[in-house]
């Protein structure tokens, strides 16, 4: 069992659940008066998005197949995080 933050394949999905996680940054700093927190943030997401960071889900899935894992599956998702489930053979 592996949790973690992982990208869908649907782009356009992806950047809505993105969104939707920066903005719950937004209000919850900008209501404490932290803008400071808000801005590494937000920068750490930015940095989780780049090509050698970012976690993509097929990807992964097809990863944990190919060393040694049988029955790689989500089984749960919400937005960005994803808790994936599999079998060491």
């Amino acid at each position: 069992m592996n949790a973690d933050k992982y990208a869908v394949e649907d782009q356009r999905f992806f950047m809505k659940m993105l969104q939707s996680q920066i903005d719950r940054y937004r209000d919850y700093f900008t209501n404490i008066g932290r803008d400071d927190l808000l801005k590494e943030w937000i920068d750490l997401e930015k940095e989780d998005m780049a090509n050698n960071v970012i976690m993509r889900e097929q990807n992964s899935l097809d990863e944990m197949q190919k060393i040694g894992f049988k029955n790689s599956q989500i089984y749960n998702r919400t937005e960005m995080h994803a808790i994936f489930m599999a079998t060491k053979r």
